[in-house]
């Protein structure tokens, strides 16, 4: 069993990955309009909204509205062994300094009104940028932030939800441990057709079966 200390010193990384606070300097918002909100594929698989193009302004407007609507608002990092490793393994070149962590994505949790506290639940938003998917990073993250959200944040409940043509994100989600709770049908629109919203859920004790919580 862990030790207060040892708690607090594994707190914010998992196996591969570190967690850094969202910095609103120039070098955090031109990685999210470049890597983030310039890629289609990204905003199309994340996020139900209209598709369209964004200014480097809206795009720093939109990091800031989700800042400030975040109980938690992280930056995914590959720690600088694995992205050396990571590197090594498919004969392309390191991402950046072999000292510091390489941003490779962002980890919301939402965060209820004051009058809603007492509710204790929160919701994950997640993106990868594309050089890292498909690595088993997303679910690093996830499972990183239903502990993070159970042990340190005091939830009871933690959502998650994505598009029906995102078939991959539903599977993942189910795989690590999350139960489908119900479809709003027909309320996106994208591509000239009309598709559900999937919402998935953890509760308490279910992630505590999963880790083997008495």
């Amino acid at each position: 069993m862990q030790t207060m200390s040892q708690a607090f010193d594994t707190a914010f990384h998992s196996e591969r990955l570190l967690y850094r606070p969202v910095d609103l300097t120039d070098e955090d918002k031109k990685y999210f309009y470049e890597a983030m909100f310039s890629d289609p594929v990204i905003v199309g698989l994340g996020s139900p909204s209209l598709l369209r193009p964004k200014t480097r302004s809206q795009s720093d407007d939109d990091l800031s509205s989700i800042l400030k609507d975040s109980l938690l608002a992280v930056m995914i990092c590959l720690l600088p062994q694995e992205d050396s490793l990571a590197a090594s393994t498919s004969g392309e070149k390191a991402a950046g300094d072999a000292s510091k962590p390489v941003p490779i994505g962002f980890l919301s949790m939402s965060k209820l009104s004051e009058s809603m506290q007492q509710m204790r639940f929160t919701r994950i938003g997640i993106q990868l940028a594309a050089p890292y998917q498909n690595k088993g990073y997303g679910g690093e993250a996830i499972n990183w932030a239903l502990d993070w959200a159970f042990k340190w944040a005091g939830m009871r409940k933690v959502e998650i939800g994505t598009a029906s043509y995102n078939e991959r994100a539903a599977h993942l989600y189910r795989k690590l441990g999350f139960v489908d709770e119900g479809r709003r049908r027909g309320v996106v629109f994208m591509n000239g057709e009309w598709f559900d919203m999937i919402g998935l859920g953890m509760m308490l004790d279910e992630w505590k079966a999963l880790r083997g919580i008495e």
